[in-house]
């Protein structure tokens, strides 16, 4: 008889699955989204940012009002999506659904963990540590990147100077994906990808949203899923998220 050895690692991945909910709902989908999914955003970066908010609300607010009900690490690279963001964007969610628990706002916060980084150094440390903080935390059940390429500049020098921002970008996720691919969550980040197209061995699925302005403050959304033109919607900015540089 052959021994069946699992490591640390799998051992707490097949937890994690048989202890949290296995699927993410968003309104941008027509399916769920499954652990171990990849959805990179690509295109408008102002509009990306409001698309990631989307997102991590849509997964802090409980199940009831149509949320996720879910941890969610937010690793914040660019510093434009901050605190009092997060705060109006669930008063807007709130109000949307006729909330009036005064409560509200503080128990979708403590689903959000947000780790700041100011340097290449710091994201690469984050990147290396996101495992041991997935493993002491089964409830988390998605990563979001705000930027795979904010500091790019900084490291150019030792990437080579033949390195393209879009090689840049996939390389990190590749590095990411390989660091979280068993611990069944979803990564969500912004990065650089004119081709559309993945090619990624850590992911199950792979969603492209390529974002382009279509009007003062609307943008289309083109949705592909592992490199297939699936969908489009129209996406409006609100007024809080219309970040800058």
């Amino acid at each position: 008889m052959t021994a069946n050895i699992e490591s640390g690692v799998q051992l707490y991945a097949r937890i994690r699955e048989n202890s949290i909910p296995t699927k993410l709902k968003y309104p941008i989908f027509e399916n769920t989204v499954d652990p171990s999914d990849l959805i990179e955003i690509t295109g408008d970066d102002k509009a990306g940012n409001a698309l990631i908010l989307d997102f991590i609300i849509q997964s802090i607010t409980p199940e009831e009002y149509g949320g996720n009900g879910t941890n969610t690490i937010f690793v914040n690279t660019e510093h434009q999506l901050t605190i009092p963001i997060f705060i109006r964007g669930l008063k807007s969610f709130m109000k949307h659904h006729k909330i009036e628990n005064e409560t509200f706002i503080d128990d979708c916060m403590k689903n959000l963990s947000i780790i700041n980084c100011y340097s290449s150094d710091k994201l690469k440390f984050t990147f290396m540590h996101i495992e041991r903080l997935l493993l002491e935390n089964i409830e988390i059940k998605l990563v979001v990147i705000d930027s795979m390429f904010t500091y790019y500049w900084m490291d150019k020098p030792t990437v080579g100077t033949l390195t393209s921002f879009q090689k840049y970008c996939a390389n990190n996720i590749n590095y990411l994906l390989n660091v979280i691919k068993d611990l069944n969550v979803v990564l969500i980040c912004k990065s650089i990808n004119k081709n559309l197209k993945s090619n990624y061995n850590g992911s199950k699925r792979n969603y492209i949203l390529n974002i382009s302005e279509n009007g003062e403050n609307m943008y289309k959304v083109e949705i592909f899923e592992d490199g297939v033109a699936k969908n489009q919607i129209q996406l409006e900015v609100k007024p809080f998220v219309r970040l800058s540089k």
